[in-house]
């Protein structure tokens, strides 16, 4: 599963300008090798793990942008969030409709990716939908005592390579270039992939 943010429009994207549009997967693009990397028709490519600082800033950075926003298990809805107030921006300081925690996530299709016999960061992917995540924080500040810490934290060495968030839907804004919708705008089948 790609986790990083992934600029959905120009004008209301969170992240930088540097992150790229990402479409959903559209066939005019083979996503047979990294030479068809399209992100906006959903051809992205794979960079596999992570890297410990660029992680942890981005995921600081994000929280800072709405720093009181949290998780109500209640209404399994984001509560405290500038996007209440109508007072959110991006990395830039442009206005937008939601909070900056909120991110999309590309879900790709394992398929397609397995039967191009990718092993690992040499693959390119199909993107098939997109799912919001609301971007908690790593799992040592959001569990600073290690004794209580959940096992989904993993080990203490884990645990500050772990992002925690919570699924949810994402507003999305819809691109002639992304190809047609498909007939359900939430994930219908998850595979985590390692």
């Amino acid at each position: 599963m790609l986790t990083a943010p992934i600029r959905t429009g120009r004008r209301s994207g969170v992240a930088p300008d540097w992150v790229p549009t990402v479409g959903l997967y559209d066939s005019s693009v083979s996503c047979a090798d990294r030479g068809d990397e399209d992100p906006e028709k959903g051809c992205i490519g794979v960079m596999t793990g992570m890297t410990d600082g660029p992680t942890q800033q981005g995921v600081d950075d994000l929280v800072a942008l709405d720093a009181s926003a949290s998780w109500d298990d209640a209404t399994n809805s984001v509560i405290n969030s500038c996007q209440n107030s109508g007072t959110c921006h991006n990395y830039d300081g442009n206005p937008i409709g939601h909070g900056a925690r909120i991110v999309p996530l590309a879900i790709f299709n394992p398929a397609a990716y397995i039967a191009g016999g990718y092993t690992g960061t040499n693959g390119v992917a199909q993107v098939v939908n997109l799912l919001g995540f609301f971007v908690e924080g790593m799992c040592t500040e959001v569990y600073p005592n290690a004794a209580t810490r959940p096992p989904y934290c993993g080990t203490n060495a884990e645990a500050d390579k772990t992002v925690l968030g919570r699924l949810m839907a994402y507003p999305g804004q819809s691109d002639s270039a992304s190809g047609p919708a498909g007939p359900s705008t939430f994930v219908k089948i998850l595979r985590l992939v390692k």
